[in-house]
């Protein structure tokens, strides 16, 4: 019986040295499993941020330019409007946001020129910029415009 109780206790250290080891081992395979996990799921992380930021910022830019071309047929519509007082609007309304190197398009019916637009003819103002993008991805949105028609008075 004293035998057996050595037998038993030897046993049961062997098997605690073995479960120690054996937790040790399971321990470290998961955390490799964690790190192999992180370096798969990071980038695609890293994705989805930059993409949303740069979706932001082409969201940003195509209202700001929305809002100008507002400013901008709202000036043209005025009697007495001229075509510098017009892009001096949209100048300023873009500059008031850090956005430079806007081309604008003030066209009357029949392609007609700011100074040949009558009362009562219809006129589009376009502005359109070419942005600098952070992921060039996609390409298509390199270049934004946007635009107002407006009846002038």
């Amino acid at each position: 019986m004293l035998h057996g109780k050595v037998l038993s206790k030897k046993l049961s250290c062997r098997s605690r040295a073995c479960m120690r080891s054996h937790s040790t081992t399971k321990r470290h395979r998961k955390r490799g499993a964690a790190i192999v996990e992180l370096c798969l799921s990071l980038p695609l992380l890293f994705l989805i941020v930059f993409g949303s930021v740069e979706a932001c910022n082409c969201i940003y830019l195509q209202q700001c330019l929305t809002e100008a071309a507002y400013e901008g047929a709202v000036a043209a519509i005025k009697m007495n409007a001229t075509e510098q007082a017009v892009t001096d609007r949209m100048d300023a309304m873009l500059e008031a946001r850090g956005i430079d190197g806007a081309t604008y398009a003030i066209v009357g019916p029949g392609n007609a020129t700011f100074d040949n637009i009558g009362k009562g003819d219809t006129f589009s103002v376009t502005v359109t910029v070419t942005r600098s993008s952070i992921m060039q991805i996609i390409n298509e949105y390199n270049e934004m415009s946007a635009t107002r028609v407006a009846i002038k008075q």
